[in-house]
C-alpha cells in the first residue's frame, strides 16, 4: 500500500467532506502502488480547487483513533434492548422505537425485533447514537 496527500489552497474556498468525496474517498487515500501514478497524475481538482497529490510514507498516516468508553451494567437479560438501552443511556421503549424504524444493527446487520439475545463479541450500532461490543 502507498499514500498520498492531497492538498490545495482551501483558504478562499473551503472544500466540504462531499467535495473530497466527489472528487476521490477523502484527502489521505491509500492505493494499491499500480494505481499511485494514475491518481496523482489525473486527479488536479477538488470542488473549484486546484490541488496536488504527492506520494507519502505509510508513517506519515494521520489517524485519530475511535473515542470510547467502558461501562458495567447488571441487566435481566442479555436482549438486545436491555443491554443496548443500557449503553446509550435510552429507555427500552425509546429503543424498541428505534428498532422499528430500522434505525439498530447487530454486526451489521439491521434488525427488526427487539428479542434478539446478544452474545459475546456481538457489536449494536445505533444510528446517531454510536456502537457498544459486548464484552
Amino acid at each position: 500500500m502507498i499514500q498520498i496527500y492531497i492538498t490545495g489552497n482551501f483558504g478562499f474556498q473551503p472544500c466540504s467532506h462531499g467535495d473530497f468525496l466527489g472528487a476521490i474517498l477523502g484527502a489521505q487515500v491509500l492505493l494499491v502502488p499500480d494505481l499511485v501514478d494514475y491518481i496523482v497524475s489525473s486527479l488536479d481538482k477538488v470542488g473549484n480547487v486546484s490541488v496536488s497529490c504527492t506520494p507519502i510514507p505509510l508513517l506519515a498516516l494521520e489517524y485519530e483513533p475511535p473515542s470510547t468508553k467502558s461501562f458495567k451494567t447488571v441487566e435481566a437479560s442479555l436482549r438486545v434492548d436491555a443491554l443496548a438501552s443500557a449503553g446509550f443511556k435510552i429507555s427500552r421503549s425509546k429503543l424498541v422505537d428505534l428498532i422499528s424504524n430500522k434505525d439498530v444493527r447487530v454486526n451489521w446487520t439491521t434488525i427488526t425485533k427487539n428479542n434478539i439475545t446478544l452474545k459475546t463479541g456481538d457489536v449494536v450500532s445505533v444510528s446517531g447514537k454510536g456502537r457498544l461490543k459486548e464484552k
